[in-house]
């Protein structure tokens, strides 16, 4: 009996004493959510019918054909949740820490909503620099705008000609203001394929330093992927295709005046794939033709108080092809922004802008693909 009295306070002994040591080891946690709404007013005219697609990206808005009355304008209000709705949480262990977050996505029914995993990584920071493995944003992203674009989406120009390369799977390395990542390689092509195939994983890479009152970023990336599918004479081809692109970002501070600068350079965007919300940005198999992408920005803003902010800015986006003839498609925007907090965790921001998507030049041949106008508010609250 003496015996087993001792073991078990010996046991105690040890539990007490790993306990505390256990307790300063345990990790942090911390959740979050955002909701956002997007409501406003469209105006797409006539023109925008015979842009190619059922809708123009991001709008509820577009010009429609009336059989035996040629296009029509059309107007709509627009009241929604936004897809960037969010919520999540985060962690932190020592030198490990992670990341996930689901954002809202449409269900079935009117007042129907689900989920889509949009962020889930882990982080180890080594002391030389941080491994991030798992979903994530990827180098090729640069904050250079604040356009939220019709239907409001994270309010940066992605798509409007501000680099962006979605939230991807990947293995990256962060060391200090340099980047790097494998990625799931992008697969996509203009043709049915029955058979894709990769050797590489996608390739993107940044670099961001300070430079007096500038921050400036460069940053590039590469996709190469082998597509096998039935070309319009019957024969089993196969293409290599092979996408890239360069950018670079500039923001000037001077007190409450800040300019941005932006531009990009690539091929085949749209396979790897790289945003853009132009037509033209997929290498064309059937005439062996890459799809070549030109991209600026510029925008001014003034920061009022802590919590207001003024910006206006300008985007301006081309891709060309060469098939038969030559393909040219330019897309310019133009917006005005307003940008108040109100209270803690509470966001504003108003938002006039029109966009004009250009004529669509095919060798000697122009359409004009009209042109979409908007007034519209995102609300959002951080908890």
């Amino acid at each position: 009996m003496k015996k087993l009295f001792i073991v078990i306070a010996a046991a105690l002994f040890v539990v007490g004493s790993v306990l505390p040591a256990v307790a300063q080891d345990k990790a942090e946690y911390s959740l979050y959510g955002s909701a956002r709404m997007w409501t406003g007013w469209e105006s797409a005219n006539e023109d925008t019918a015979n842009r190619p697609g059922a809708a123009l990206p991001g709008a509820v808005a577009k010009g429609w054909h009336a059989p035996g009355h040629g296009p029509q304008s059309d107007g709509d209000l627009v009241w929604t949740l936004q897809g960037t709705t969010q919520y999540g949480f985060r962690a932190k262990w020592g030198n490990i820490g992670g990341h996930i977050q689901m954002r809202e996505s449409v269900g079935a029914g009117p007042g129907d909503y689900g989920a889509t995993l949009a962020l889930a990584y882990g982080t180890w920071n080594f002391g030389a620099g941080t491994l991030v493995i798992g979903r994530d944003f990827t180098p090729y992203f640069m904050a250079l705008s604040s356009f939220c674009g019709p239907g409001a989406s994270d309010c940066i120009g992605f798509g409007y000609g501000s680099p962006y390369g979605y939230r991807m799977d990947q293995a990256k390395l962060i060391m200090g203001g340099f980047q790097i990542a494998l990625i799931k390689p992008g697969r996509g092509g203009d043709a049915p394929a029955l058979d894709t195939d990769s050797t590489l994983p996608k390739i993107e890479a940044r670099y961001s330093f300070n430079l007096g009152p500038a921050a400036l970023s460069i940053a590039g990336g590469y996709n190469t992927s082998s597509h096998e599918f039935v070309n319009a004479a019957g024969a089993l081809t196969d293409a290599d295709i092979t996408s890239w692109i360069l950018g670079a970002g500039a923001k000037f501070n001077f007190g409450p005046l800040y300019f941005n600068l932006g531009a990009q350079y690539g091929e085949n965007i749209g396979n790897a794939p790289w945003l853009t919300h132009l037509t033209i940005k997929n290498y064309n198999s059937a005439h062996d033709a890459d799809a070549e992408f030109l991209a600026f920005l510029g925008n001014v803003g003034f920061r009022v108080t802590d919590a207001m902010k003024l910006e206006a800015g300008v985007f301006w986006q081309q891709g060309e092809q060469d098939l038969a003839v030559t393909n040219t498609e330019t897309m310019m925007t133009y917006y005005i922004q307003g940008t108040f907090s109100p209270a803690k965790n509470v966001f504003i921001i108003p938002e006039i802008a029109m966009i004009d998507y250009g004529d669509f030049e095919s060798g000697n041949h122009e359409t004009d693909w009209g042109k979409l106008f908007y007034i519209g508010v995102k609300w959002q609250i951080n908890f």
